[in-house]
């Protein structure tokens, strides 16, 4: 009778065991995932920003009052913005070659689909063509929007709560 509760409690503690690290395992790389997503959403960011604002700097020409809330930078800044572009390109082109190990297909080929149609206007855009400028503007945007999207949708965020743990990742104000 003695074994039998020895061979009991053996069976209950390897398997509470094997789900704690089974749970263990799957949070860590959840929060992986979450990490490589927001390292491809904040590269989409900085993109955006950059293609907004040579977009809006060729509206603005020499009157400010065109665009509200424009800001025309200095020489230093926009260095740093050029800077910012290169390796927010550099990050995007990373994660459309090895994406799909930690994000996901749908991230791949919204990053891929991106690239195709930046590289055909790259010309355009090196000349400071306001329709070029005005495409990849909005291109950046919806490549941000999207990726967004898929990171929720991939990691099973909504309205800021993970669906499989029911605790809320914002603070719940009511």
């Amino acid at each position: 009778m003695e074994w039998l509760k020895l061979l009991v409690a053996l069976a209950v503690v390897y398997l509470g065991a094997h789900f704690a690290l089974k749970r263990f395992y799957k949070e860590k790389w959840w929060e992986k995932r979450l990490n490589a997503f927001n390292t491809q959403i904040e590269a989409a960011y900085l993109l955006h920003r950059v293609l907004k604002y040579r977009h809006d700097k060729t509206l603005y020409g020499d009157k400010p009052k065109n665009i509200v809330g424009f800001i025309k930078l200095e020489d230093p800044e926009v260095e740093i913005l050029d800077k910012q572009y290169r390796h927010a390109l550099a990050e995007l082109e990373k994660f459309h070659y090895l994406g799909s190990l930690l994000t996901s297909k749908g991230s791949v080929d919204l990053i891929k689909s991106f690239f195709d149609k930046l590289n055909a206007i790259t010309p355009l855009l090196l000349d400071l063509d306001h329709e070029a400028l005005e495409k990849s503007k909005l291109w950046s945007e919806k490549l941000l929007n999207d990726l967004v999207e898929e990171a929720k949708f991939q990691l099973k965020i909504d309205e800021g709560q993970r669906e499989f743990w029911e605790i809320p990742l914002i603070k719940d104000n009511s």
